[in-house]
Parts: C-alpha cells; structure tokens; sequence
C-alpha cells in the first residue's frame, strides 16, 4: 500500500495533468482553428463581462443572449464558429455545453431571415494565370518563387496552408514530371491519411508547374527546410530555413494581378483552388478524380463550382430562341 502511494507521489500533480489534458483536447483542432476559437472566447468574454453575465460556465440563456446580439453583427458562419468556441471551452473545463438544439435552432432561423448570400473571393482561371505569368520576371528571385508556388497551388487545387507546409523533401522530379507528398492538412489533421500527386510537365512552358518548380529549386538550394521559403527583398537571399505563412501567398498572388491591371481584392489565395476545381469541371472531368488530388472530403462541397462551370454547358432551347 505504501509502495502504491508512493508511486502516485512520483507523478505529475493534477494541475499538470489537467494542463496536459487541455493539450491533448486541443491537438485535435488545426493551429489556425484553435487561434479562430481563442479570439471568439475573448468576444463572448467581452460581451459576459458588459452584460454581467457568468461566461463560464455559461447558462442556455446568456448563450442564446448573446448570440442575438452577434447575428445582428457578423454573419452566420463567424456565429457559428463562436458556438463552437463556447463549446469547445466547456468541455476543456469539464463543463456542460450551453449550446442546445434551442440555440442552433435559432441561428438556424436567423439564417431564413438574413438570406446571406455565399462569400468568397473569385476563381483564378488559366487565362488570368498565363497573363500573370507573363508580368513575373523569369530574373528575379522572388519573381521565380511566386511563379513556382502560385503554379503549384493551382495544379494541385490546395489550400495555401498545404502549400506552405511542404517541406523539400516532399517534391521529388521524375521522368513523368513532379510528385508531390503531402503529411498533415485541414482534412487530415494527423496525417494519416496523406495525399500523393502525380503533375505530369505541361504542355505550355509559361505555366509548366514541374518547369516552374525546377527553376525555383535550382535557386533555393537543396537544403533541407521549406520548399517555398521567405527571400530578402530586393537582395534576393534566400533563408531556407524560413517557412512562409498562407498569408504571403495571398499578398504575392494580390501584387502579381495588380501588375497586370486585374482587381486584385477580387481574389484570395483560394481562388487558385476554386479556379483549377472550376477548369476541371469546364473540362468534364469527374467529381472523384478532382476531389482524390484537391483532398475535399465532401461532394456537396464542389456543387457551388459546379453549377456556374456548366451554366452554358448546353443550351436547352438551341434553336428555339
């Protein structure tokens, strides 16, 4: 009995296994979801705090409190991530979510009432990213690297975060082309599951993305780090031990369309995923083959490129009108 007692006093104390615990709750959420969720909890802090209100725990009621007043200020979706911050908040401290089906069921009402109509920046399309390739100098350090990554993005349909997160070593140049491997992602969140594509070279060498890799890569180096790594600019040195954040994806992909005369708020770094989704889609290519390499874990997620790709894909009343 004593020796079990003594073992037990060998242990961390509860504090820190409460910490640990917290970790491990949080581990299960992306970096970036888990930075979303620590700035919703500051605002329904904010707001418990001005309405003397309990934040946590928190009751049904100074939920449902506080989200009619957040509907009033930000749209559906901002709402429903604050939701699940609440919850998730709960839960880390062993408490009883104050999220009901009441709750949901009002927001659910809200979005009746409000008709929010969908957001998002616009798609990317080929014709806009040879012109954009045409205004990157092929000299240029940063200008060879903006070409690479923006090229990379679009051919593969992934988010910005994938791209920033390949490592070097995760390219490898073939006699067919490029194979890409990626580890982790928003989908995949301990990587388990992984994601390999295949780019076979292009037939235009402008927006060749294995071309375009290949130039980047000869000035990067080979050593080991980030494949798209920051650059001093105007000097032009590369730190290859420096990883971009998504970011800088958007800021270079926004400065390349101003060069050449588009709008450049228009667009975000997702409209490189949007727009190779929307191509293939244009092309006639299948659901499955453009979800197994952009990784989208659901169909009904590429229904909203679908319907504007094939609006003109058959005229109904040909020669009727």
């Amino acid at each position: 009995m004593s020796t079990q007692i003594a073992l037990f006093d060998l242990g961390p104390d509860l504090a820190e296994l409460r910490e640990r615990r917290e970790s491990l709750m949080r581990a299960s959420k992306a970096p970036n979801t888990n930075k979303a969720y620590a700035h919703a909890v500051k605002q329904f802090d904010r707001w418990c705090a001005n309405a003397g209100r309990s934040a946590l725990p928190a009751s049904e009621e100074t939920v449902s409190l506080f989200v009619t007043w957040a509907i009033s200020r930000w749209r559906l979706a901002t709402v429903r991530l604050m939701l699940a911050a609440i919850t998730v908040q709960h839960e880390l401290q062993a408490f009883a979510s104050p999220v009901t089906p009441t709750i949901r069921a009002l927001v659910k009402n809200a979005a009746r009432v409000k008709r929010e109509k969908q957001g998002g920046k616009a798609a990317l399309m080929p014709a806009q990213l040879r012109r954009l390739c045409r205004g990157l100098d092929t000299t240029e350090t940063i200008d060879i690297r903006d070409r690479a990554m923006i090229l990379l993005q679009f051919a593969c349909g992934w988010r910005s975060a994938e791209v920033v997160s390949l490592d070097l070593a995760n390219v490898r140049f073939t006699s067919a082309g490029l194979a890409v491997t990626l580890g982790a992602s928003k989908t995949d969140q301990d990587g388990s599951e992984g994601r390999y594509v295949g780019l076979p070279k292009g037939q235009h060498e402008l927006t060749c993305p294995v071309r375009a890799l290949r130039a980047w890569v000869n000035v990067r180096g080979s050593e080991e780090g980030p494949l798209f790594c920051r650059i001093n600019f105007p000097s032009g040195r590369v730190f290859a031990h420096r990883r971009l954040h998504p970011k800088v994806v958007r800021a270079r992909l926004q400065l390349a369309l101003e060069k050449i005369g588009e709008p450049a708020n228009a667009y975000g770094s997702h409209s490189l995923r949007s727009g190779m989704v929307t191509t293939c889609i244009e092309r006639g290519e299948s659901e499955l083959a453009i979800i197994q390499r952009t990784g989208h874990k659901n169909l009904e997620t590429l229904k909203k490129y679908v319907r504007p790709a094939q609006a003109f894909r058959r005229d109904l009343l040909a020669g009727v009108l």
